[in-house]
């Protein structure tokens, strides 16, 4: 009778076929070979199930489940986790590609650290939409204060205990047909360590057709609910407006004005003084973070002139800044640039 795997390879898909080979290749091309390929097709319709049913048969190490309905991707995630077997959940896309070593490197990285629940990586971004690296903070207190913000694990990168779920009864969440990972990842954190391995493991393709795209609106207001439910654990009760200032802050859109930057400093000086008050997160860490969303903010609203600099090197958040001479001097000459006197 075989025995369970290690990791199972969680990759739920709908109409995937431009993409889908290069993404199973690249889980079948891994240099670790304990896993299990668990592919959920969400009631494709382009073919994408002839071409899955083609892989199953050429590999055993592929489990295909087929719907002929579209649930949705929490439901058919939840459905994978249901059926996974490996003591490691793995999570793929089918669109995007796993570099050889990503499963050997990750499982290794869970062995070595077993208070570490979830561990994602740094992923490297392609297809039309798609350039440069997200480097991801690795330390589990620094995503912690990250997570205020963004969602800073990768979901396609993650790897995951499947004891969080067998054992503490977690899911993703079905009222979440967005940002279902960030709120898991949330979470899950009031439970086990959170990592990212500071290497990249896996190529994310970014591309017109992807949920997150189409539905960016929709994926923007799941993503508050996770972060409000954060603020709120910080013991504050943002309004409307703090929320829409945290968001424009978060995702840095916005359009400059004097009135939105002095408020975004009062508000990143709330979240240092409440955290101060409950405890919540790693001061240290906290602090960094809140110069370097201080820094960006200030950075993106040079066109306000020499008083933006005035305002940035005035305000406390600024002292632990991450950011060096070099780029504080370039910031400061394009303020000065805007106007012809302080």
């Amino acid at each position: 009778m075989p025995t369970d795997p290690a990791v199972t390879v969680l990759m739920p898909i709908y109409n995937g076929a431009a993409y889908a080979p290069e993404a199973i290749d690249s889980i079948l091309a891994q240099t670790f070979g304990d896993f299990e390929l668990l592919i959920v097709d969400d009631g494709s319709t382009d073919g994408t199930g002839a071409l899955l049913e083609a892989y199953a048969r050429g590999d055993p190490r592929i489990r295909l489940f087929r719907n002929r309905e579209n649930a949705g991707l929490t439901r058919r995630l939840n459905e994978g986790l249901a059926l996974a077997r490996g003591a490691y959940i793995a999570r793929m896309d089918g669109d995007d590609v796993s570099l050889p070593e990503r499963l050997e490197r990750q499982v290794a990285f869970m062995q070595a650290n077993p208070r570490v629940g979830i561990c994602g990586a740094w992923v490297q971004k392609i297809g039309e939409l798609g350039y440069g690296v997200e480097h991801y903070p690795s330390d589990d207190a620094d995503i912690r204060c990250h997570l205020l913000f963004a969602n800073v694990l990768a979901h396609p990168a993650a790897i995951m205990r499947r004891s969080l779920f067998a054992e503490l009864g977690l899911a993703y969440d079905s009222s979440y047909q967005r940002a279902q990972d960030y709120d898991l990842w949330v979470r899950a954190a009031e439970h086990v360590a959170l990592a990212n391995i500071p290497q990249v493991l896996l190529r994310y393709r970014m591309h017109r057709d992807q949920a997150g795209q189409r539905e960016q609106e929709d994926q923007d207001r799941a993503a508050m609910l996770v972060r409000r439910r954060l603020l709120e654990r910080l013991g504050l009760q943002p309004s409307v407006a703090e929320l829409a200032l945290h968001q424009a802050i978060s995702a840095s859109r916005f359009q400059p004005t004097r009135e939105l930057v002095a408020a975004a400093e009062r508000w990143l000086r709330a979240l240092a003084e409440a955290n101060r008050r409950a405890g919540r997160y790693d001061k240290a860490a906290l602090a960094r973070l809140l110069a370097a969303r201080w820094y960006t903010l200030c950075r993106l609203s040079t066109a306000l002139g020499p008083w933006v600099w005035r305002i940035y090197r005035r305000s406390p958040l600024r002292r632990p800044a991450p950011v060096g001479w070099p780029r504080l001097i370039k910031f400061a000459l394009k303020c000065m640039a805007r106007s012809p006197s302080l």
